[in-house]
């Protein structure tokens, strides 16, 4: 089991906390402004020294509707920097840098990949099963 420097624990935490708290913001401002629903932040990655915060965004419409939002997204982050240093007790709040979560997508084409070989490997699993039954029945 790997052991986590206190420093990389307090980080991690510190990430989850800005998450929480963005997210209580940004669902404040979907009701501000509704235009917003479409998209929504699904994780936060930070830059290892902490200056960073990439928080990441997908929605049901795709990655151009996304970037539309993300660009929009771009004039509220004064007021969401803001915010967050009054939510978060840290020295120094991170910049905010907003980004398209592709991992969704990338989700979807797996599983696209995986129905289309599924047909053909129960093929093989039953040609498999017919050999195996043939070679115990000449045993």
């Amino acid at each position: 089991m790997a052991k986590h420097s206190g420093s990389a624990h307090k980080r991690e935490r510190s990430k989850i906390q800005y998450f929480r708290e963005f997210t209580l913001l940004f669902r404040a401002l979907t009701r501000d402004e509704p235009s917003f629903a479409s998209v929504y932040p699904t994780r936060i990655d930070g830059a290892p020294d902490g200056s960073v915060l990439y928080i990441y965004f997908a929605g049901s419409e795709g990655e151009e509707a996304v970037e539309a939002m993300i660009g929009k997204l771009i004039l509220y982050k004064p007021s969401f920097r803001k915010a967050l240093s009054q939510q978060v007790q840290a020295r120094y709040t991170p910049q905010l840098v907003f980004k398209y979560d592709a991992t969704f997508e990338k989700i979807q084409r797996i599983e696209k990949l995986l129905e289309e070989i599924a047909p053909s490997r129960v093929e093989h699993a039953e040609q498999d099963g017919d050999k195996q039954d043939t070679q115990d029945l000449e045993s």
